[in-house]
């Protein structure tokens, strides 16, 4: 709680460098920690962005303003549907290859 989400995964990628029972599963937490840092500043507009459209209505486009702003700037990043649809395809990825490494930790038998 309170940790920045670089700090977070910082944490993740040591850990894993120091305690990962096989260099397989090291290799796995490393890359995962990769994309989740790609992923970050999309997470961070969802999670602490202020939502709302886009002046053109027609089109779904969800606009994210900056945390802390009570208004949408000109560079307010805006993401249209098959964007947010894209970036959760690939969040759910990583879920499912994080599911894969808890399971194999849990078949390492480490104490």
């Amino acid at each position: 709680m309170g940790m920045s989400m670089k700090a977070r995964l910082g944490a993740v990628k040591a850990l894993a460098t120091y305690w990962s029972p096989t260099p397989s599963i090291k290799s796995e937490i490393h890359s995962i920690v990769s994309e989740l840092r790609k992923l970050a500043p999309v997470r961070n507009s969802f999670a602490h962005g202020q939502w709302g459209f886009s002046t053109n209505r027609r089109k779904l486009s969800i606009v994210f303003a900056e945390e802390s702003k009570d208004f949408f700037l000109p560079k307010a990043k805006h993401y249209k549907s098959a964007h947010i649809v894209a970036k959760a395809i690939e969040a759910r990825a990583i879920v499912k290859r994080l599911k894969h490494v808890c399971d194999s930790l849990k078949g390492a038998q480490t104490p």
